[in-house]
């Protein structure tokens, strides 16, 4: 569906799918190469956004509001939540979280890239059309 039919709400909700208004079927999956950050950017750039497992336990992550999270403590052995990546800027990843739109910067997070912080290139699939 498209962003204006199934917008981002910011709150628990009742699912709203309609398959009349699906614009694609997904026809499988590519995994990208483990802790590849330069994977990462190669193909948000051709392919478009991806899905990454982040780890999420810090209380830093939790709470994180604005700026770019560069938590030394946040592990890139381990990995807990699903985030999607949908850019990145010379010195971060941007992420679009579901936990709602009070969390991070209105529902977003700008990670810092070059350390594999927190994971987020451990696993990172994207859409086949």
């Amino acid at each position: 569906m498209k962003d204006e039919d199934y917008p981002y709400k910011g709150k628990q909700s009742i699912c709203r799918f309609k398959k009349p208004q699906t614009v694609v079927d997904i026809s499988s999956w590519s995994v990208l190469p483990p802790q590849d950050e330069h994977a990462l950017k190669v193909a948000l750039a051709t392919v478009g956004p991806l899905a990454v497992s982040i780890n999420a336990s810090p209380h830093t992550f939790q709470l994180y509001s604005s700026g770019i999270y560069n938590d030394e403590g946040c592990s890139s052995d381990y990995v807990n939540h699903a985030m999607l990546l949908i850019g990145y800027t010379r010195n971060s990843w941007i992420l679009k979280n579901w936990w709602s739109d009070r969390w991070g910067d209105k529902g977003y997070m700008y990670l810092k890239r070059g350390h594999n912080r927190c994971g987020i290139a451990n696993y990172a699939v994207y859409a086949l059309l």
